[in-house]
Formats: structure tokens, C-alpha cells, sequence
């Protein structure tokens, strides 16, 4: 008991010190710039208002790490290099480029590409999950795949360039969304030496989903090619491109 009686003197000591730190501490909670800070009615309000602030979205985006575009970009051509336009990659490479298109398309600046000035110019064809002639694959053979896009025009050509052989496509398109073309492939045909040898019409279309576009960069998903309205029954493949000029 005399024990008991000792600690309790303590207690009684040391409760002043306490509810003076603890007076502290929510004095430095408390905004010092508001003058209604310490008005009981307004306190919940406030406190909710802090709440709302400090929400679980924002602190992911506070401490969401950035994205290095121009590291992710190199890092796709890395792989992608000597892979005839990724015919050649393995599924390892494959899911690796997946991985780092998804990072890209995370951080795209250009949020409606659909209809963006962007577009404009040559892209060269980097990769793609297309194992045909999208890919640049005219029977054994796999060539450069380049493709220009006239946005004043509404017209887009698809080059496949194999020694003096070149294939071309021309198209052009709808605008289904911010982020969306119907595409309407109109022509095909080959030139050899640059001599015209055969222009044929088509009737297909497809889908195209874009999903990156930055200055010198571009990814899009891309489905369909037949001759159907409805492309969405077909599988989905990604093209990444970077511009020429």
C-alpha cells in the first residue's frame, strides 16, 4: 500500500507537465493565421476540410514517383532493336516492352490525341505485337515501316520499304473519341525503283485506340482490318513509333 501511495504522488506530480504538453501539441495543430481557429463550432468543418486535403488520392500523387519518359523510350528501343519490328522478340522481351508501355501511357501529355496537330509527319515503326504486314513482313522478308500522317488532309500512307521494293497503304479515318479512329483503308499498292507497278482498293477497316503522344513518340492499339463494321471481335495489338520528321 505505502508502495501504491508513492507512485500515485508521482502521478500527481508529473499530470500538470502532461496536460501541458498535450495543450502543446494541439496548439501546433492548430492554424496560428485564423483567428476562428479556436471556435468549438467551427473546429469540425475545419477538420474535415483537412481531411478532404490530405485525402488517400492525393497523398498517392504526392509520393507517386515521376515517370522518366526519355529513359522508358530508350529502354523500349533497347529491346526492340534488331527484333524486326518486335517479329523477332522473345515472350520475356515482350511482357519487358508491355511493362514499359504502360509506364509511358501512364504519364502521356497529350490527353485527346485524336484530333492533336501532333499527329502531323513520319513516324518510323519501333515495335508491335502484329506478327504480318503491319509489322513490315512481305513474305520471307521483313523491311522498314514508316507512316505518314496529314491531319489538314485526313489521309495517313503506310510505307513497307524493302530494297527498292515499297509497299504502301493508304487510309484515312473517323473520330470516334478523344483518344479514338475509325480507320478506313482505302488503298494498296507497290512501287519498284519507284515505278508504279499496282494500286488495288480495299473496303476494310479498324479500330485504333491512342494511348501516348508526345513531340517525337507515339503508342497506339490498333484492331481490325477487315471487311467488317465491327472490328471489336479482333485481337488488339500495340504499335510504338517515334517521328522522322
Amino acid at each position: 500500500m505505502k508502495h501504491l501511495f508513492a507512485d500515485l504522488c508521482h502521478m500527481l506530480i508529473f499530470l500538470p507537465l502532461i496536460s501541458l504538453a498535450l495543450s502543446a501539441v494541439c496548439d501546433a495543430f492548430r492554424s496560428p493565421a485564423s483567428p476562428l481557429s479556436s471556435s468549438p463550432t467551427l473546429s469540425r468543418p475545419l477538420s474535415r476540410r483537412t481531411a478532404r486535403r490530405l485525402s488517400p488520392q492525393m497523398l498517392t500523387n504526392i509520393f507517386k514517383p515521376s515517370v522518366d519518359a526519355a529513359s522508358l523510350k530508350r529502354e523500349i528501343g533497347r529491346i526492340a532493336k534488331g527484333k524486326d519490328n518486335g517479329i523477332k522478340v522473345t515472350p520475356a522481351e515482350r511482357e519487358k516492352i508491355l511493362s514499359l508501355v504502360k509506364q509511358l501511357e501512364s504519364s502521356s501529355p497529350i490527353k485527346a490525341a485524336a484530333q492533336s496537330k501532333r499527329l502531323n509527319g513520319l513516324w518510323r515503326l519501333v515495335y508491335t505485337t502484329t506478327p504480318g504486314s503491319s509489322a513490315g513482313k512481305l513474305g520471307p522478308f521483313v523491311g522498314d515501316v514508316t507512316q505518314m500522317i496529314d491531319m489538314d488532309s485526313d489521309v495517313y500512307i503506310n510505307y513497307v520499304d524493302i530494297g527498292p521494293v515499297q509497299a504502301f497503304l493508304e487510309a484515312s479515318w473517323d473520330v470516334l473519341g478523344p483518344n479514338r479512329w475509325r480507320v478506313k483503308f482505302q488503298n494498296i499498292g507497290f512501287r519498284v525503283f519507284g515505278i508504279p507497278l499496282a494500286k488495288n482498293e480495299l473496303k476494310n477497316v479498324g479500330d485504333w485506340r491512342m494511348t501516348y503522344l508526345d513531340d517525337d513518340y507515339r503508342i497506339l492499339w490498333a484492331r481490325g482490318s477487315r471487311q467488317q463494321p465491327d472490328a471489336s471481335a479482333m485481337p488488339e495489338n500495340v504499335y510504338v513509333l517515334r517521328r522522322v520528321s
